[in-house]
């Protein structure tokens, strides 16, 4: 059964406008031009606007007139281009069919190109009208992530949503092609890359959204650089995960730190324990253990959805969000001189 698409609730910002008019004979030219208009102009639709061109020499004509009207404003958002990384599982897959289903187009990105082409397959069954699409992605490779940058500027301009939210668990501490901890060198350094590519992008819409996928994990986590590129000298792969998760964190106050003046805002959020594929590294055992816990990627998916597209959102920036509430952190997690450096060292790295 099709999604209803989501109205816009009042009249700011984007507004669109279709209007068709024709004419069936010279009777009806004489009397006024006979119109069938169609317009989404908030909750209700209401009479049409009188078309100025109605002059006699329109007499026993055929016209056919579509008028499309792009408005935007900070304060209202429709039909917005969105990004989402890691979107073709888990709360990413949720993300990405909400946002569609809302008139958003929407690209998914990972490295698993077939899938995520089935996945957006499977939101268009859903939703017809869905525009959305799937691109290969592999944040592990910061050549990948440039050609990545530069074929998706070429489709999509202004980004009004980027979503950071491709993540991995690994059983066991590993090093990424590039030298880099499997975990941070994903979640953290292949997301700060993207960022890099894509920022101006993001400025460049009327009210750009920076989403990132964090996790209470960060408790875990202590920021040790010399383990980025040295996975063996974690304890245990729980503590390189609750280190990018704090990584995550910081990333997202020392940007939104770095963008106050501009109209990005960005933000994070603890999607709690979902039952995704995220764990799929984990032994059997800890997998059925947790089964009893962990919840759908419906549930997971909602805080995101509300950061990327509540008005109310936007009154927030450089935050940590646990079910669309502002949540508090580790004290690590909120020191800026923390995050300045993790920044100067993550940048130090992009060479």
């Amino acid at each position: 059964m099709a999604r209803t698409r989501t109205k816009p609730q009042h009249a700011l910002g984007l507004l669109r406008f279709r209007a068709s008019a024709a004419l069936a004979s010279a009777n009806r030219a004489r009397q006024g031009v006979s119109r069938r208009l169609w317009a989404s102009h908030g909750p209700d639709s209401h009479e049409p606007p009188t078309h100025p061109d109605e002059r006699p020499a329109l007499r026993g004509a055929h016209v056919c007139l579509i008028v499309e009207y792009h408005i935007r404003s900070p304060g209202f958002d429709m039909a917005r281009n969105v990004l989402i990384t890691g979107g073709n599982s888990g709360i990413g897959r949720e993300m990405a069919a909400a946002l569609a289903a809302r008139g958003d187009h929407v690209i998914i990105a990972s490295r698993d190109l077939a899938r995520s082409q089935r996945v957006a397959d499977e939101i268009r069954q859903d939703d017809p009208d869905a525009e959305i699409e799937a691109m290969a992605l592999d944040l592990g490779d910061f050549t990948d992530i440039d050609r990545f940058a530069e074929q998706l500027l070429q489709r999509m301009p202004t980004i009004d949503v980027l979503i950071l939210n491709a993540g991995l668990y690994t059983h066991g501490t590993r090093s990424l092609p590039n030298g880099l901890e499997a975990m941070i060198g994903i979640m953290h350094f292949g997301h700060f890359r993207l960022v890099q590519k894509l920022r101006d992008a993001v400025i460049a819409a009327p009210a750009g959204r920076i989403v990132v996928t964090a996790s209470l994990a960060h408790r875990l986590g202590r920021l040790r650089f010399e383990t980025f590129d040295a996975p063996r000298k974690h304890w245990a792969a729980v503590f390189a995960y609750g280190q990018a998760k704090l990584a995550n964190i910081l990333f997202t106050r020392e940007l939104a730190r770095r963008l106050a003046d501009t109209s990005v805002t960005v933000n994070c959020f603890h999607p709690g324990p979902v039952a995704t594929g995220l764990w799929s590294e984990l032994p059997v055992i800890i997998q059925r253990a947790l089964g009893s816990v962990l919840i759908g990627p419906a549930e997971g998916a909602d805080t995101g959805i509300w950061l990327a597209t509540a008005e109310e959102a936007r009154r927030f920036n450089g935050e940590y969000f646990v079910k669309r509430q502002p949540a508090r952190t580790t004290a690590a997690a909120r020191d800026m001189d923390l995050a300045a450096a993790l920044w100067r060292e993550s940048e130090a790295r992009m060479t």
